[in-house]
């Protein structure tokens, strides 16, 4: 990705050094408003070179979370029904809102009220970018914060949640797993002993396949995510690169543009991220549950 990417952002610096270099102009040969129309347009240019790249990213971020989301409609409604059929009722019973709340709720917000909330701010630092005059700048923090606050307190209360009533969960089950077990030894004379462990043996096998078929899910869920976040972040690695070759040289607004940048795609990959890791929590716990019973 970075390989790809290195024409664009060398034609940037190149255009960047060329708006240095004419900033730094004597008035005598450029007037200061010809000035400003040079360096807009220039901005204008690079933003234009840039927006597709990022445009591009963004919704490739989308639409891997739309196909995302049509995974864990296919993932939990399997993962919960193996759980329930190695006697987890409990853990099932209690999963289900938290897992809905995910694939309903969390997943929508970011997909369809943060990704759009990125291209806002995005649209914003452009345009604070062209003038010195019009430093909306303020305005842009504010949403980013928002955002990541959002991100943050979204992926601290789902982990938290889904941890603590799996536990909880998983405790009751356990009981009613030994208590069958105790059942099925005592009461049938002469086999109970030989029940009890062809009993251990199938729910064993149930739990391997289960692990199995989330370890799948994972797996397709980091591949699924792979290509956006590569590109996150050699687009973030580059924007840096950027600010820091023309940080010595360049207008500050040009170099402020750049900088702000990089912020808006960290936010993306903070998106894809935190995502990524509720979901895999989220199987990961389901996985657990039927070694915390057995």
């Amino acid at each position: 990705d970075i390989k790809n990417m290195i024409p664009l952002f060398s034609t940037i610096i190149g255009l960047t050094l060329l708006a240095s270099i004419l900033t730094h102009f004597n008035n005598n040969f450029i007037s200061k408003d010809l000035q400003k129309i040079i360096n807009i347009t220039i901005v204008l240019i690079v933003v234009i070179l840039l927006s597709s790249s990022v445009l591009k990213v963004i919704y490739q971020v989308e639409n891997d979370l739309m196909a995302l989301k049509k995974q864990t409609d296919l993932a939990f409604p399997i993962l919960l029904t193996l759980v329930f059929a190695l006697g987890g009722n409990a853990t099932a019973s209690t999963y289900s809102p938290m897992l809905y709340f995910y694939s309903n709720v969390i997943l929508n917000v970011l997909a369809t009220v943060i990704l759009p909330l990125v291209i806002f701010i995005y649209g914003i630092y452009i345009i604070s970018s062209l003038s010195d005059d019009m430093d909306f700048g303020g305005i842009a923090d504010f949403f980013l914060s928002s955002s990541k606050y959002i991100i943050g307190i979204s992926f601290t209360v789902f982990t938290a949640v889904i941890a603590l009533q799996g536990i909880t969960a998983g405790s009751f089950d356990s009981i009613y797993y030994r208590t069958a077990k105790y059942a099925i030894s005592n009461s049938v004379p002469i086999v109970g002993g030989y029940l009890k462990d062809g009993f251990d043996l199938i729910l064993l096998s149930g739990v391997l396949l289960k692990n199995a078929v989330g370890i799948g899910f994972v797996l397709l869920a980091f591949g699924s995510l792979l290509s956006p976040i590569t590109k996150v972040i050699s687009l973030i690695l580059l924007f840096k690169l950027t600010e820091g070759i023309t940080s010595t040289f360049a207008p500050k607004q040009i170099v402020k543009l750049y900088k702000n940048l990089g912020k808006v795609l960290t936010l993306l990959l903070s998106i894809c991220l935190a995502i990524f890791f509720m979901y895999m929590i989220a199987i990961i716990m389901l996985m657990m549950s039927s070694n915390i019973i057995l």
